[in-house]
């Protein structure tokens, strides 16, 4: 007996008034939303038992479908809760094995108008659970949907990301939902895939854009409240002991306070927007937003890079045309201003622009998502042809210099591309040709953490533990005089040289490790000014960590020790003063010693330590 009333249900929620009985005067509204709320009621009784009576659902299934798209279109506008109520069971269907019953019907469902209704009420409350769970619903059938249909999918959820009334967690949804339909545009290898995932493209690199101004503004927030001026307390005066000039100046300061404390309040308020829903993002919001939102534009330029344009393409597949590359030149640099949310190591901003306090363990949580959402970013650009890769970086490389100053660690993502980008030595010539002009920043700050310095050190490093080490070091070969001429004849100008000093410590140890036959060949005509140098430096009166690292340059210049034989009485003072002095020095002293006495003859290795014999000893 049960069995037979599932179909009968069915029916019942297909049955609705004619056109001509709505538009009748006698039509009586009220009854009308009675019968509906009790079809909804049925559809979600329904629902509930979908999973008991499949094979009788299964059996009508085409009045299932006819039912809840007939409730949908005849659900008058206002009434928001027998929308919602619908919804929420139509979602029981689409969401189980009965979805493919609407596979033929999936473009009704890109009218908003049906899904949500022509009333305002209605389509600001109900988006949310509408998209979401019909988001659900495309993203299971996604595979068995037409180009055609994909990119309409496409459409309505590039809105949804921009859509500040919705809530930055649909938003994520909506951004993971993105990289997914890319990846089916992708499978159906058509001649309008290309154009499509170039729309993606372009929808993510827009959410960014407006991620970067929400970015700046809770940051300035932050900065107004933390710049703002303390207004001190004052005390009331005892009223028995105090005279009348002293209670009347009392109660003006204590009035002047109050009306001082009600300007900062007001000065602090942001018109945000008209409408209650409307949602400000939070710089947790903001975090995982580009978090995502880099994630799947990194997922959706490998899928991209892939797709050929046509079959008779005669430029290589990856390599992007001009529109698409400033596309990724604009993303680098909207990017670049979504960071400053990453960086603020010592507070964290509420969505109110309030700034609070973190502890260490938060710090170290901050740290790492720092490192992981920059080496996203590199990520995005390694699988670039290698002219799109060259065309990105020229012409943002100014602005990455720019904002490393302000925050150095940024340096991370040129760190990752010079490791794993198997354009790297772009890069390397890139940055050495901008750096190399900018050298005499290295000495405006004696802070280590200097931009231009760790990006030397970084394009440095790349001559060791990169894959393309070789290649690399080609690059520098034609660099390497003119870093270590300028960085001693800028050290001679400024007043703390220390940071030109570590410049080429860093120079010494990378080419020391290895064979690098091309880089040593070109110390080779520097050898004696250098040594020479060095030692005048480090005879000098200077404080003990420069003159520590003065002896140190002397010791590991990266040469072989035949080449160093005829300058071996420039090397006697600094190892004596090595030996004398720290830790560190003591054992690269002995290391210094060790090498000679293993590898040259007593007597020529004894004429030359007689002079600083007494010292050594």
């Amino acid at each position: 007996c049960d069995v037979e009333l599932v179909p009968l249900f069915l029916r019942y929620l297909t049955l609705q008034p004619s056109k001509e009985q709505k538009i009748d005067p006698k039509f009586n509204m009220e009854i009308y939303i009675e019968f509906l709320t009790t079809q909804a009621k049925t559809l979600s009784f329904l629902a509930f038992v979908g999973k008991t009576y499949q094979e009788q659902l299964a059996l009508n299934s085409d009045l299932l479908v006819i039912a809840i798209f007939q409730l949908l279109d005849g659900c008058p506008p206002e009434n928001v809760q027998l929308r919602k109520d619908i919804i929420v069971a139509a979602r029981h269907f689409v969401s189980s094995d009965f979805r493919t019953l609407f596979i033929p019907h999936v473009k009704r469902f890109f009218d908003e108008n049906l899904l949500l209704s022509t009333g305002y009420t209605a389509r600001e409350t109900l988006k949310a659970l509408a998209y979401n769970t019909f988001g659900e619903f495309f993203n299971h059938i996604r595979a068995s949907l037409s180009i055609e249909d994909l990119q309409n999918v496409l459409y309505m959820y590039s809105k949804m990301i921009h859509d500040s009334s919705l809530p930055p967690t649909i938003q994520v949804t909506s951004l993971k939902f993105l990289t997914n339909i890319a990846e089916s545009i992708r499978q159906k290898g058509s001649e309008k895939s290309r154009d499509l995932l170039i729309h993606v493209v372009e929808t993510l690199v827009f959410k960014c854009k407006s991620l970067a101004k929400q970015c700046a503004h809770l940051s300035n927030n932050s900065n107004e409240k933390t710049n703002a001026v303390t207004i001190p307390s004052i005390n009331e005066v005892d009223v028995t002991t105090s005279t009348l000039n002293e209670l009347v100046q009392n109660m003006n300061d204590i009035t002047n306070r109050e009306k001082e404390l009600q300007r900062q309040q007001l000065s602090l308020i942001r018109f945000q927007a008209t409408s209650p829903l409307i949602y400000t993002l939070s710089s947790n919001d903001c975090r995982t937003l580009l978090k995502v939102l880099v994630s799947s534009l990194r997922h959706i330029t490998w899928i991209l890079a892939d797709v050929k344009i046509s079959e008779n393409l005669v430029t290589q597949p990856k390599q992007f045309v001009p529109s698409i590359t400033i596309l990724y030149i604009k993303f680098f640099k909207y990017i670049l201003q979504c960071l400053i949310i990453f960086f603020d190591s010592t507070s964290t901003i509420n969505s109110n622009g309030n700034s609070s306090t973190i502890n260490n363990t938060t710090t170290i949580t901050r740290n790492k998502e720092e490192k992981e959402i920059m080496d996203m970013i590199a990520s995005v650009f390694i699988v670039m042809h290698k002219q799109n890769y060259r065309e990105i970086f020229e012409n943002n490389l100014l602005y990455f210099y720019q904002c490393a100053n302000k925050n150095p660690n940024i340096t991370l993502i040129m760190n990752t591309l010079l490791q794993q980008s198997p354009s790297s030595t772009i890069l390397v010539e890139l940055l050495l040709e901008f750096l190399l002009p900018r050298i005499n920043e290295i000495g405006e700050t004696n802070n280590t953490n200097n931009a231009c310095l760790k990006l030397f050190k970084l394009v440095i490093n790349s001559v060791v533990t990169t894959t393309l080490a070789t290649e690399n070091e080609k690059i520098l070969q034609p660099y390497l005089k003119q870093i270590i001429l300028r960085s001693i004849e800028c050290a001679q100008l400024t007043q703390d040289p220390y940071n030109y000093f570590i410049l080429l410590r860093a120079l010494f140890r990378s080419i020391g490790v290895g064979n690098h036959e091309l880089l040593n060949q070109e110390f080779l005509t520097l050898l004696h000014f250098l040594l020479q140098r060095l030692n005048e430096y480090q005879s000098c009166k200077h404080r003990q960590n420069l003159r520590e690292l003065f002896i140190e340059l002397c010791l590991t210049v990266p040469v072989r020790l035949s080449v160093l034989l005829p300058y071996l009485p420039l090397l006697m003072e600094p190892l004596v003063n090595a030996l004398n002095g720290s830790s560190t020095l003591i054992l690269q002293g002995l290391r210094t010693l060790e090498l000679c006495v293993d590898n040259l003859q007593p007597d020529f290795l004894y004429n030359h330590i007689l002079p600083v014999r007494s010292s050594l000893m």
